[in-house]
């Protein structure tokens, strides 16, 4: 399942999606790096969810080269420009849903980005617990995600900034008006707060949110022993 620039949108196909995601993040290094920085260092076992094309994992293999890292993603042209960014030599791609098995853990860090939120609210409590029951002990999960802000006032905000960034880098309207198209279609788009209460009632005692702009957020939980 791959996620998608801004609002997960379907349509935008595998050889626009690395335009799209620059065009439609107004500060794409902060927000990737933010997450990154809490892969654990050494010579870790990552696994990625929704590995899409390879936008985060860049991120991860050069902040903690020495890491092992493996990416599961169902959409196979998605996984085709993954493989072929030389910077990603030494992942191993695993064509799958997120929502069927997973390698066999136990994990120091399960990231994903860009897609839990797009998912029907039973599959994020699924992603979640089975995240925390594949980590071993101070094992991280790490989201870089697109939150629904607090307030109506606070999204049309935010809503209208983007909008204009968006156009400003670039895209043309028409994905322009699709990125920002989510309420209607994602019933369980949650706000950073219902994040947190949903990596709580999964097992994690322990949260946190290191990077917030606009939609754009990092937050994460860590496992106890």
């Amino acid at each position: 399942m791959a996620g998608h620039p801004a609002a997960g949108s379907g349509g935008f196909e595998a050889q626009r999606y690395d335009t799209l995601a620059m065009q439609a993040i107004p500060h794409p290094e902060a927000f990737f790096s933010s997450a990154a920085e809490y892969v654990p260092e050494g010579r870790v076992r990552v696994l990625e969810l929704a590995s899409g094309t390879g936008i985060f994992t860049s991120f991860i293999r050069a902040l903690r080269p020495e890491a092992l890292v493996t990416c599961i993603d169902r959409d196979p042209a998605m996984l085709a420009i993954a493989r072929g960014k030389p910077g990603l030599a030494g992942v191993a791609f695993i064509e799958g849903d997120i929502r069927d098995p997973w390698p066999e853990g136990p994990w120091d860090a399960v990231a994903i980005s860009q897609c839990l939120f797009a998912l029907t609210r039973g599959d994020q409590k699924a992603v979640l617990r089975r995240a925390y029951d594949a980590l071993g002990e101070y094992g991280r999960f790490i989201a870089a995600d697109f939150l629904r802000p607090e307030s109506a006032w606070e999204e049309a905000l935010y809503r209208d900034h983007l909008h204009r960034f968006m156009l400003d880098a670039g895209m043309a309207p028409g994905d322009a008006d699709a990125m920002l198209d989510p309420p209607g279609r994602l019933p369980a788009w949650y706000t950073g707060a219902t994040l947190r209460s949903l990596l709580e009632s999964a097992g994690f005692s322990r949260t946190f949110r290191p990077y917030a702009c606009g939609f754009y957020a990092v937050i994460g939980g860590e496992k106890e022993p």
